[in-house]
């Protein structure tokens, strides 16, 4: 037999199972007993629900970022490195009550705690060049570079 007529013959086989079962009230609840309260049972109704929403919510988020790069000077003579850092976090909580007037409405207090950092830092390194000293008409030239982290 060819694999697709098992699958048709399967899925029939399930489709007739299907129908049976939810056409019969094998599965369905029944009320048992007749539907009196027993005598020892006191007669008190429910506390009355007003329908206001209470709990807590909190809300967390947390971000970073990087850059850090290098970049040749144009003029070849050194280069420049930028390190960037951001750091962000969040987080709110909110206490949620009933209002005293028990009306069905809701009172809330929130706590907010945010902190926010952005830190960069830039270097520049130049290369030293090897001139000759020049003397131009009684003029001394000298060039020093000193790198300071």
């Amino acid at each position: 037999m060819c694999k697709s007529l098992y699958f048709k013959k399967f899925y029939s086989l399930v489709l007739l199972l299907t129908t049976l079962i939810s056409s019969s009230n094998a599965f369905a609840q029944t009320k048992r007993g007749g539907g009196q309260v027993a005598s020892t049972q006191s007669k008190q109704s429910a506390p009355k629900c007003s329908g206001a929403w209470t709990g807590t919510i909190t809300y967390t988020r947390t971000q970073n970022m990087t850059n850090n790069k290098t970049v040749e000077r144009v003029s070849g003579r050194g280069k420049d490195t930028t390190d960037w850092q951001m750091k962000y976090d969040y987080k709110a909580t909110v206490s949620v009550i009933e209002s005293p007037d028990k009306n069905g409405s809701s009172l809330g207090k929130a706590t907010i705690d945010h902190k926010f950092s952005s830190i960069e830092k830039t270097s520049a390194v130049e290369k030293k060049l090897v001139r000759p000293r020049q003397n131009v008409e009684g003029y001394e030239r000298r060039i020093n570079f000193k790198n300071r982290n």
